[in-house]
């Protein structure tokens, strides 16, 4: 619990900053630690995207790219309300077995992509000096022409919820959805 808060306590300054925080492991061990945030983050959030994505009446997108989906918490929802679609998941390269593994024990793993992109300065991509939030979008379009996603909609929650609101303000042409 403590690690998943101290996580929380850096969120704003990485959203503003565009860069990792830097954090010390716990005693059990940075992957541990990762492991215990995004469960965390599963139980806390499970419980409102079920009744969330429901709401939104009938869904018509035929492709959905979380940004940041974690352990996919809200593409199953999104896919069992809209059977006809499919998702991406983009994630750190530490983040995506366990999407792999939620996916899978949904029964949702035939469609779902898992793919690990690095923005800058993230995982094992270089740093870019000056990049801002606006920057993503022209890479979340680099990365669906090179998947084959000609429009989609998007989801961010979290620290994706400002990645998805910049793809909603700056590729509205590309989106279904945000």
């Amino acid at each position: 619990q403590g690690n998943c808060l101290r996580k929380w306590q850096q969120l704003a300054a990485v959203v503003r900053k565009g860069k990792p925080a830097v954090h010390a492991a716990s005693i059990r061990g940075a992957a541990e630690d990762l492991r215990s945030f995004i469960l965390a983050m599963h139980e806390v959030s499970t419980p409102m995207a079920i009744p969330l994505v429901k709401s939104l009446g009938h869904l018509k997108f035929t492709h959905l790219l979380d940004l940041g989906g974690a352990s996919g918490t809200w593409t199953i929802p999104f896919l069992r309300f809209n059977p006809r679609a499919r998702a991406t998941i983009f994630d750190l390269r530490d983040v995506i077995p366990l999407a792999r593994r939620r996916m899978r024990a949904a029964g949702l793993a035939g469609r779902v992509r898992l793919v690990m992109p690095d923005r800058p300065g993230f995982g094992g991509s270089d740093d870019q000096d000056g990049r801002t939030l606006a920057d993503w979008p022209s890479d979340v379009v680099g990365l669906a022409d090179a998947l084959g996603i000609e429009r989609f909609a998007v989801v961010g929650v979290s620290a994706g919820g400002a990645y998805a609101a910049a793809c909603g303000a700056l590729i509205p042409s590309r989106l279904t959805a945000v």
